[in-house]
């Protein structure tokens, strides 16, 4: 009886718990007390979630912009600052014993390589760990920075697998907590609140000013919990977009809030008067055209295709003057990052640039070679310093992949389908404009780019896709 409820209850019930972190971590200052309640709610979700693993899953994607909401009024809270990395590893050991027990103790040849991966991570992670060259405390960043967020791909393919879906639920309730965090955001931003985080970049009594719309205003400070105001700027906008794109087909209140949702996120997106935050509105437009012309070919999309990239180019190279320093996007983009860049390769032997200077956790960058002194804000440059050419090339190709693939497939596929691929592309090449972020698996932006890769390796590599709706 009970087991059939937490099935068929399954939204309401991981709205609830979500709700309920939402609530306590505003509420309560009480750090001691916030602290146990959290556990008290991991707890609850792990035992629910071995009745019913999607509740896991859509608890989870809501943790996407809770990073910073649940340490607001203390940072350093080893709890709540590590709240997602647990739930994280609370559903992978979920999924381990899944995998082993409904196989009568043996490894699956479908998931024998999560496995392989994640034991061999661990045992790598200990060498490091037991030799010295990394000390415990770096021990459980590596695994909270790089290793857990990729690893959230295995839980999405899970579910997935079984109904594809489940993605635009999943999209739901990314975006909903995303809209209450941005309207706390923009309440801090006009009227202060007593939390941790500044109202405006660069402090309350020396605020960052930049124009918007030929109005000098202070920029706001987002409350996300990870990157620049530049980063939060970028995810607002993406869970913006990603809210008008899931209104299709729901009914007229979700729609409704789905859509007043989008405003509220790209109001919070537009107060942080970043240029960067144009760029995933420009890839919406682009990925827009070639997902049409690829889909359903006309000459008349053709045309306006064409006529429409100049305008879209343009945009690249108008001065808007947002940013003190450069008048344009490309400017910015070239000579604050490009250009700096590769005037500090002089450090740089042949080996470096092949191979790469080894894994180094954000922020520690500068302890390697003069080079990465200017890293601490750009994970693109973190990729090829850490990774050298080889590895660059592997990632972007890896990145890459999917997107040809859905421009490029020759199967019909039913309208569902298509929208959850043309949204699951629309996530790969936005999360790519996110150019602020020293990791190179940047945690606020990885759930969600994970969940899109899962989708991808379901709809074209399972028999799984029957499951949806034509």
């Amino acid at each position: 009886m009970i087991k059939q409820l937490i099935i068929k209850n399954e939204t309401l019930i991981s709205a609830l718990i979500v709700l309920c972190i939402l609530v306590f971590s505003f509420v309560l200052k009480n750090q001691n007390i916030l602290s146990i309640l959290i556990l008290l709610i991991l707890m609850f979700v792990t035992f629910l979630s071995l009745i019913n693993f999607r509740i896991g899953v859509l608890v989870l994607a809501s943790s996407s912009s809770l990073n910073g909401f649940v340490r607001m009024y203390d940072l350093e809270n080893p709890i709540t600052a590590s709240f997602i990395f647990l739930l994280a590893c609370l559903l992978l050991s979920i999924l381990l014993v899944i995998f082993v027990s409904k196989n009568k103790h043996t490894i699956p040849r479908a998931s024998s390589n999560f496995v392989a991966m994640y034991a061999l991570i661990l045992c790598l992670l200990v060498i490091y760990s037991i030799s010295g060259s990394v000390s415990l405390f770096s021990f459980f960043l590596y695994l909270r920075e790089y290793f857990v967020p990729l690893l959230v791909f295995f839980i999405f393919l899970h579910v997935l697998k079984k109904d594809l879906y489940l993605f635009n639920k999943i999209i739901i309730f990314i975006v909903f907590p995303a809209a209450i965090v941005a309207i706390v955001n923009i309440y801090h931003y006009f009227f202060g609140l007593d939390i941790v985080f500044n109202q405006y970049v660069n402090g309350n009594m020396s605020p960052s000013i930049r124009s918007l719309f030929g109005f000098p205003m202070p920029r706001l400070s987002h409350i996300l919990g990870l990157g620049g105001p530049a980063t939060g700027g970028l995810f607002y906008m993406l869970v913006s977009i990603l809210s008008l794109l899931v209104v299709k087909h729901q009914k007229r209140f979700l729609s409704i809030l789905l859509l007043t949702s989008s405003v509220i996120l790209a109001l919070a997106s537009i107060l942080t008067i970043s240029s960067s935050v144009i760029l995933p509105v420009l890839f919406f437009v682009f990925w827009l055209f070639i997902f049409k012309l690829s889909y359903h070919p006309s000459r008349f999309r053709l045309l306006i295709f064409i006529t429409a990239m100049p305008f879209l180019l343009l945009i690249l190279f108008y001065p808007f003057g947002i940013n003190e320093s450069y008048d344009s996007i490309f400017n910015y983009a070239f000579f604050g990052f490009i250009g700096k860049f590769l005037n500090n390769f002089q450090d740089f032997t042949f080996l470096d640039h092949i191979f790469g200077l080894g894994l180094s956790l954000p922020g520690k960058g500068g302890e390697l070679k003069g080079a990465i002194q200017i890293l601490a804000d750009r994970w693109i440059f973190t990729l090829y310093v850490q990774f050298g050419l080889i590895g660059f090339v592997v990632f972007l190709i890896f990145w890459a992949y999917p997107i040809l693939k859905i421009i490029f497939n020759k199967t019909k596929l039913c309208t569902n389908l298509e929208s959850i691929l043309f949204i699951s592309g629309f996530i790969i090449i936005g999360s790519f404009t996110v150019a602020h972020g020293a990791g190179i698996l940047y945690r606020l932006i990885t759930p969600i780019l994970m969940l899109a890769f899962a989708t991808f390796y379901v709809a074209f590599y399972t028999s799984h896709v029957k499951k949806i709706p034509q």
